[in-house]
């Protein structure tokens, strides 16, 4: 690759946040530096979890029959209290 991109570039001296439009051979380019904001994270180590779940041991057959289940019980409603006019 030519080295001359990468120098050009570093003489542009461009700051965190600015940009640059140029044209090149009728293109427009924009050459932007942005700003690089540091994470609350940055200074803590990085973990890697693990963990071990237990073996499970062999489960307990359930008998079942297909068909209906029967319809539940009908809500109780209470019926509407007549309010005193006094």
């Amino acid at each position: 690759m030519n080295e001359m991109p990468p120098r050009v570039l570093a003489e542009l001296n461009l700051q965190p946040g600015q940009s640059q439009r140029v044209q090149v051979n009728g293109y427009h380019l924009e050459i932007r530096r942005p700003i690089v904001e540091e994470s609350d994270f940055a200074e803590m180590a990085m973990l890697e979890p693990w963990a071990e779940f237990p073996r499970t041991s062999p489960g307990t057959p359930i008998a079942f029959k297909p068909g209906k289940l029967p319809l539940p019980d009908a809500p109780v409603i209470p019926a509407e209290r007549a309010e005193d006019p006094s």
